[in-house]
């Protein structure tokens, strides 16, 4: 919950978000990326769209800055990385939700459960310790 109530106090501006950044829903076709399934699209944090695609490739938070520091086309700061980081905390946990749902209607995502819970505690901890 610490993590849910730091996003929800910190003030990012909401703007329409995708909100299921990751490699099907993005094609590419010459030089032109087009974004498709846009069923879950909204009013969001963007953090959420910018942290999907490292979060869904599981890629470790030394990685994850090079590739916020490539999208930012700069370093981020503490406070970006912290939001960032929190909105990861938070994809690995719906991830983990859906997986553990899925698993249980008979889909065959189990072995990427403890990866996702490793993940979200990952991301959480670093954000309630506040490692930036």
């Amino acid at each position: 919950k610490p993590v849910f109530d730091f996003l929800a106090s910190d003030p990012w501006q909401k703007s329409l978000c995708h909100n299921d950044i990751h490699e099907p829903n993005l094609l590419v076709s010459n030089d032109e990326l087009n974004v498709i399934d846009w069923e879950f699209a909204g009013d969001s944090d963007i953090g959420y769209d910018i942290c999907k695609l490292f979060s869904v490739t599981k890629t470790p938070p030394a990685e994850a800055d090079r590739w916020l520091s490539l999208y930012f086309d700069r370093n981020t700061t503490p406070a970006e990385k912290k939001h960032l980081y929190a909105c990861a905390a938070v994809i690995y946990y719906y991830w983990f939700v859906w997986g553990v749902y899925a698993v249980r209607n008979g889909d065959t995502v189990s072995g990427y459960l403890i990866d996702w819970y490793d993940k979200m505690n990952e991301y959480r901890r670093i954000v309630a310790e506040d490692l930036f």
